[in-house]
């Protein structure tokens, strides 16, 4: 009787133990997986939060968005002015776009200290009137081109200076199309014959090179006058070519080697020196002559020679 209940109680044990062993492998089974899931989540966390750090902070920053002029006329120039300030410990380069209606207008790259502060000052005027919508990062404006005033014939420009020269014509070869051109073909355009000496002087080069870059900005801006350079022969074709590639002065270049054009214009360039800007109408009239102009000058001297 003792044998059979210690064999019954042995039974039990043995039964006790193999369930005590299976939750134990269960059990590690469990831990091991929890394991594994807790280090796949451990591996791909951290990314998740860095793009959600990066899309969420922004060390640059646009304040102070100062439109010249609530309303401005046709074609005339308008300055747009803003602030850009780096909050972060380090350098950055910022891409500053400035959008007119959402197109890009103008953009420039500014390198700021840290913590410092960088003015931004772009030149932009449109044609066509109505209401134009300015961003600039996050801040936004607005100004108004208004509609044209009329005039009548006895009040428009070329009949109020009777006093006008006419321009001499002219022959040279573009040297960017290899073609001859003459200044008569021209005639029903506004021209701004320029006169530089690009190659005589490092410090007369910063003033020649300051005043195309003034017309190639003002000529993309407008695209109602013909630029035409005419050069004293300093630099070789090749040099004025790089040179004009280089910096966008898409318009006509003459080399006037023989001074042939000078001779025609030598009165204007002995009283202005290089630059001198020879502002010719539709009619093929010369309505004013100045040294060099910056951009809202040259803008209305335009305006002027319609």
């Amino acid at each position: 009787m003792l044998k059979r209940r210690i064999m019954s109680d042995l039974v039990t044990v043995m039964r006790t133990f193999k369930i005590v062993t299976k939750l134990l492998i269960l059990a590690s089974i469990l831990v091991i997986s929890l394991g594994c899931a807790d280090a796949q989540l451990t591996q791909l966390d951290p990314p998740t939060t860095d793009v959600t750090k990066q899309s969420m902070t922004s060390t640059v920053q646009i304040s102070d968005l100062i439109i010249e002029s609530a309303e401005v006329n046709p074609r005339e120039a308008l300055t747009i002015t803003a602030n850009v300030t780096n909050t972060s410990a380090i350098e950055e380069s910022y891409k500053a776009e400035l959008r007119i209606n959402d197109t890009l207008e103008a953009e420039r790259i500014v390198s700021i200290p840290a913590g410092g502060t960088e003015a931004l000052c772009f030149s932009v005027c449109k044609c066509d009137p109505g209401a134009y919508k300015v961003t600039l990062g996050n801040t936004t404006g607005y100004f108004l081109v208004l509609s044209p005033v009329k005039t009548t014939k006895s009040g428009s420009l070329e009949t109020s200076k009777p006093e006008m020269t006419a321009a001499p014509d002219f022959t040279g070869m573009d040297i960017l199309t290899e073609k001859t051109i003459t200044l008569n073909e021209f005639r029903g355009s506004t021209v701004l014959l320029n006169f530089v000496n690009y190659g005589c002087s490092s410090r007369l080069n910063n003033t020649t090179s300051a005043q195309l870059l003034v017309i190639r900005d003002l000529e993309k801006n407008r695209g109602d006058f013909i630029p035409i350079s005419i050069s004293c022969g300093c630099c070789s074709p090749v040099e004025l070519q790089e040179f004009a590639a280089d910096n966008g002065l898409t318009w006509p270049w003459i080399i006037d080697v023989d001074d042939a054009i000078i001779h025609k214009y030598t009165d204007y360039l002995t009283e202005y020196g290089f630059p001198t800007l020879v502002f010719v109408n539709k009619k093929q009239y010369i309505t004013e002559v100045t040294g060099y102009c910056d951009f809202f000058k040259l803008n209305v001297k335009i305006d002027e020679t319609f």
